[in-house]
């Protein structure tokens, strides 16, 4: 778990988060500022919980991204924003779970298509949330609004009985 304040500063790693990401927390030899490729997605992935004047949001989607570099095991990371306000109050800080993905393997959407009786725009975005897409990234490959892409999702987790997209994720 990373927690990270309003400005993208990590305040906090678990022991967990620092041995799967030694690079975010090793300092750079020459003593430089490092500019870590992990601290860029997940400035990314922070983006997405801002709305148009920059505020952390506390109600929508949990922005989910896998970064795989080729040279190490794939991570999940998932954001939520939090506040010590209580609900209703603009968001404090933003916990990122990072999960480490054990195995990858080309699911069988045919079969997933045919057990779960999901239609072609279904397994559409089925297919971009297995590539580990937001929701905007979605509906902008699929030329569809973020609504119907949430309201494929929803109909999606109906049929396999998922309560969440890693729940989803996991059974694909």
């Amino acid at each position: 778990m990373l927690l990270f304040d309003q400005e993208e500063r990590l305040l906090f790693a678990n022991d967990e988060a620092q041995q799967i990401l030694p690079d975010l927390f090793a300092a750079p030899p020459d003593g430089s500022e490092q500019s870590s490729g992990v601290l860029n997605n997940l400035s990314q992935l922070l983006d997405e919980l801002r709305d148009s004047a920059g505020c952390l949001l506390l109600t929508g989607d949990t922005p989910c991204m896998v970064l795989e570099d080729g040279e190490r095991t794939p991570y999940a990371f998932r954001a939520f924003p939090y506040s010590h306000n209580g609900p209703g109050q603009v968001a404090t800080h933003v916990m990122v779970l990072v999960e480490r993905i054990v195995t990858k393997r080309e699911p069988d959407f045919d079969m997933i298509k045919t057990t779960y009786g999901l239609s072609r725009r279904e397994m559409d975005v089925l297919r971009h949330l297995y590539q580990g897409k937001a929701n905007k990234a979605i509906s902008d490959s699929l030329f569809i609004s973020e609504f119907t892409v949430k309201d494929h999702l929803k109909k999606i987790m109906q049929k396999m009985n998922a309560r969440s997209r890693s729940e989803l994720l996991s059974l694909l």
